[in-house]
């Protein structure tokens, strides 16, 4: 038995792809954070257990999503993920087998405007997406959350296709939020933002992303990225530095 779990805000374009995806999984759980695009509507529609919940940060929403799961395996995967038949058919059968391991591992295939991008860091991407809900839980971290559980984990053989954004400016939105979720968490932490912050750390994001990640090698797109991410950077030190003059 199988919890399907997803949290969303404004995924109306992404719902119908999903629940094809997960209709192999006996319940269907979203948690949506107040959409003001019609994706909870949507998915009530074609029978979907949704829950309201405003937004505070990734790992609570995701965490939450747990506590309503039925089920103790939990697939936990994102909107703009894509799967394949083989790796539900991979799913399906290490959740009917003996196996000990707390949760998987899955490589993600990473694209950006519709260009699959073979390095800028991406290369090594991966998420915990396959797990058992009594032995794993979410980090707790504002942002970039993790599965975290007393156990082994393995990985799964096949891949997913995360198709990020269509759309530059939505793209730099997330980023954003992202920015702003990371400076949140430096300032409880009693970080501050100083001038070197501001050149150093996006200057060494660039280097890292472009240049020791290869990310020359995916032509424009490697360049656009590792500028928005640089970018990222700048922003989330601009949020820590408005914080703390507060």
């Amino acid at each position: 038995m199988i919890s399907a779990l997803a949290i969303t805000f404004n995924e109306v374009q992404n719902i119908p792809v999903y629940l094809e995806q997960m209709s192999f999984a006996d319940e269907i759980i979203i948690v949506d954070s107040c959409s003001t695009d019609g994706t909870s509507e949507l998915a009530k529609s074609l029978g979907v257990q949704v829950v309201e919940r405003p937004f505070d940060n990734f790992s609570n929403q995701r965490n939450h999503a747990l506590s309503l799961a039925q089920h103790d395996w939990v697939v936990f995967f994102d909107l703009d993920e894509r799967i394949d038949s083989k790796l539900i058919r991979e799913i399906q059968e290490l959740v009917s087998s003996k196996d000990t391991k707390i949760g998987y591992f899955v490589r993600r295939d990473y694209y950006f405007l519709n260009q699959k991008i073979r390095f800028s860091g991406f290369q090594t991407d991966q998420s915990v997406r396959l797990f058992r809900k009594s032995k794993c839980r979410y980090n707790g971290q504002l942002v970039h959350e993790e599965v975290e559980g007393k156990g082994d984990f393995g990985r799964l053989k096949n891949h997913i296709k995360h198709l990020s954004f269509h759309d530059l400016e939505r793209y730099k939105a997330k980023l954003d939020q992202y920015s702003q979720l990371q400076a949140e968490a430096l300032f409880a932490k009693g970080k501050r933002a100083y001038w070197y912050h501001f050149v150093l750390r996006p200057s060494f994001r660039f280097l890292t992303q472009y240049i020791i990640r290869l990310g020359l090698l995916d032509g424009k797109a490697g360049l656009t990225l590792a500028s928005l991410h640089s970018q990222a950077v700048y922003k989330r030190y601009s949020f820590l530095k408005l914080m703390s003059s507060k």
